[in-house]
């Protein structure tokens, strides 16, 4: 259309000067035969004597010819002139519809703009509502803020429950002012500024915080921000998302705590522990360096745990260890003896359990001194067993091995001896001398008794002043008489009794294995019968079991 609009200016242009032209020859022509006449009127006024005739008809002619021309010249401008007027009036009416086409397609495309910008608002607003549908829906508190000025432009309805405000309140308000109660960013280097770390760096930031709630609640929360970009590539806004970790750091606190009390009771506890990777002591507490005899931890870090089992219960531990490696979780206390850095050896409980240490596999052990234990259990066995006051076997511990000797001698087709012993003259030496002169005799007996016996030969206390002896694995009769006769022998020689010297003797009592009995019971009743025997008839001697 401007072009249209241009043509139309030059045209208007081209006629006005085209006509010019014409007419500016005609006054040339005008001012020439004006000057003719002029000189043909000097001519006729000043008298010259000059033919006028040379002169009037040059000049008619002239005149003639003038006419002529500007009738011609009238004409062809009359003929330009209405045909210039015919061009512009096309002219006119091509620009008037050109006009009106243009006019058509302009408000046709404002229409068409209109039209695609009420959609694109319309998508706008969707993609808005969209938008916030989606950040509603998250359970994470989410912000989008302005990057210059670091205020709230948009907010999603978990950070607005969680700080109890409406979204408008929100709005051109600061994360810190809503979140942190106070007017200045976090700068400080315990809580640094994810925005300012964004807007710095261009990349996301994450950091840990502490946050307050609408009720002023302190909450520990995990706070993330993301840049925004415009076209130009400049950050515009960051999105400020926050969850809540309380829980977790709550936790993370307790599992620290546990930490601290469970370090406390490895430090602290009596019993050793100690902690071993690949069969190598990685950790022991206070009271495991004490148990083993170390002054550091160092003599023990590195070294195997074979090194302080004794050899004797290597097999064992080995077996353990491997079963911890193999398949169970745990394994059950039991009793080991440990070798002390200083050569001693203690006797220990062992328990174990397989668990984790500084993401490798080991195992931890629980270990104790159990010496004193053993040593305690060993004397009440042995008071349990013994008697008292001579220290030899009692009745239980003499039935237990009189059941392991009939056993072999059944097994192996053996007979053995029962000897029972009786102290003659033992009532008078407790009523004459007392009690205490009495347990005396009763242990010089016992030291006597044993001393008679083979070394092989068990011999026991059974009450009063009453003794079995065991002649194990004999092959004659003779062999347990021979034992009687030396015993009846050493129990002769005089006894110190407060001062006093006496002589006391003793009874003996034979019964044989397999022929005068096959049970425990069978056997020491003849051998009790034939004592009692003896001592019917005299005193001081021996008597083998006879059925008569």
């Amino acid at each position: 259309m401007l072009s249209a609009i241009l043509a139309g200016q030059k045209m208007k242009r081209l006629i006005p000067d085209e006509l010019l032209g014409r007419w500016r020859f005609m006054s040339m022509l005008m001012q020439f035969f004006l000057a003719g006449y002029l000189l043909f009127f000097i001519i006729l006024v000043s008298n010259f004597s000059f033919p006028t005739e040379l002169i009037t008809a040059p000049v008619f002619l002239g005149g003639a010819i003038f006419v002529l021309i500007v009738i011609k010249l009238t004409r062809d401008t009359i003929k330009k002139v209405r045909q210039a007027e015919e061009n512009l009036r096309l002219f006119n009416e091509s620009l008037e519809r050109r006009v009106s086409d243009r006019t058509r397609d302009l408000f046709l495309l404002g229409e068409s703009l209109e039209r695609r910008v009420s959609d694109r608002t319309r998508d706008l607003d969707q993609l808005r509502a969209f938008l916030q549908t989606v950040l509603d829906g998250l359970h994470e508190e989410v912000m989008i803020i302005d990057a210059d000025t670091f205020k709230i432009v948009r907010a999603n309805a978990a950070f607005l429950a969680r700080h109890g405000v409406q979204g408008d309140a929100v709005i051109g308000k600061t994360c810190h002012e809503i979140t942190h109660n106070r007017q200045d960013l976090c700068t400080t280097p315990e809580y640094i500024c994810p925005l300012l770390e964004t807007v710095k760096t261009g990349g996301h930031a994450t950091v840990e915080h502490v946050h307050y709630d609408a009720s002023g609640n302190k909450r520990y929360v995990e706070v993330s921000s993301s840049p925004i970009r415009d076209a130009n590539g400049h950050i515009a806004r960051i999105v400020h998302e926050t969850r809540d970790i309380t829980e977790r750091r709550t936790a993370e606190e307790a599992v620290r705590e546990s930490e601290e009390r469970y370090r406390r009771l490895i430090e602290l506890s009596p019993d050793g522990i100690s902690v071993y990777v690949e069969g190598k002591f990685e950790f022991v507490n206070p009271a495991g360096m004490r148990l083993l005899g170390a002054t550091h931890a160092d003599q023990l870090i590195g070294m195997s745990v074979l090194d302080v089992v004794h050899p004797d219960y290597a097999e064992i531990e080995k077996a353990r260890m491997q079963q911890l490696e193999n398949s169970a979780d745990r394994v059950s206390w039991t009793e080991e003896k440990y070798v002390r850095l200083d050569g001693s050896v203690i006797d220990v409980e062992v328990a174990g359990v397989r668990f984790s240490y500084q993401g490798k596999p080991a195992m931890q052990a629980i270990f104790r001194d159990i010496t004193e234990r053993k040593l305690a259990a060993q004397r009440i066995e042995h008071l349990a067993l013994h008697d008292p006051l001579t220290g030899l076997p009692n009745r239980m511990l003499f039935f237990d091995r009189l059941k392991q000797v009939l056993a072999v001698a059944k097994r192996n087709r053996n007979i053995f001896a029962l000897l029972y012993i009786d102290v003659d003259d033992f009532k008078f030496v407790n009523d004459t001398y007392g009690h205490e002169a009495g347990d005396r005799l009763l242990q010089e007996v016992s030291k006597r008794l044993v001393s008679g016996m083979r070394e092989s030969d068990p011999i026991a206390r059974m009450g009063g002043d009453e003794f079995v002896g065991i002649c194990r694995m004999i092959t004659t009769p003779e062999e347990a008489e021979i034992v009687a006769r030396k015993i009846i022998a050493i129990q002769s020689e005089p006894f110190d009794l407060k001062g006093h010297r006496r002589s006391i003797g003793v009874s003996i009592g034979i019964s044989l294995y397999p022929l005068d009995g096959e049970d425990a019971e069978t056997l020491l009743n003849r051998a009790d019968e034939a004592m009692y025997r003896v001592k019917k008839d005299s005193k001081g001697r021996y008597l083998r079991y006879s059925k008569q």
